[in-house]
């Protein structure tokens, strides 16, 4: 578990799926991943067990410790310890309440000095839809740095849309 000012990191249980799916399937979340296809419950069930059993994938849920309730979630993925690189994504704040309030930024810190002090990684990046402001300035605000730009790479809401990639090094951090 990683502890920070107003927030903790812990790990995803069974019990968090049932929450999972509400908020991936809300619109205003969803228009923000690739992954455009609804979640069920029985599927997240099939993927969780898939999630427990995969060294290259980290997927940890935030919880706010004033009132102790679960409200997003964050984690790696593509973890390769060989090449001392991983992928940032999977960040939600899931509460409407909880959004434009620091934490995605207080997570993605967490996460990032987790991932440099403890699991020794030299890079860390990311994959963003250009046109979200606000990911790519929080990104931004973490050290994160453009290193490209891959046009028109995804396809939604009937045009084409860049990605922006992003990373961060261990000497940049903090």
């Amino acid at each position: 578990m990683l502890v920070g000012k107003r927030i903790k990191l812990r790990p995803v249980e069974e019990a968090d799926l049932p929450l999972l799916v509400e908020w991936r399937n809300q619109p205003d979340i969803w228009a923000c991943f690739f992954n455009k296809f609804p979640l069920s419950q029985s599927g997240q069930r099939g993927w969780y067990k898939g999630l427990q059993e995969d060294r290259q994938r980290l997927l940890l849920m935030i919880e706010a410790l004033d009132c102790h309730e679960t409200i997003g979630t964050i984690g790696f993925d593509r973890v390769d310890p060989t090449n001392q690189v991983a992928e940032y994504g999977n960040i939600v704040i899931g509460p409407e309440r909880f959004r434009r309030k620091g934490y995605a930024l207080e997570a993605t810190t967490l996460l990032l000095a987790y991932g440099f002090e403890r699991l020794n990684l030299n890079r860390i990046f990311l994959h963003a839809l250009a046109h979200n402001a606000k990911a790519v300035t929080l990104y931004e605000r973490c050290g994160f740095k453009a290193e490209g730009l891959l046009r028109q790479a995804v396809f939604d809401q009937g045009r084409f849309n860049d990605i922006i990639v992003m990373s961060i090094l261990r000497s940049e951090f903090r």
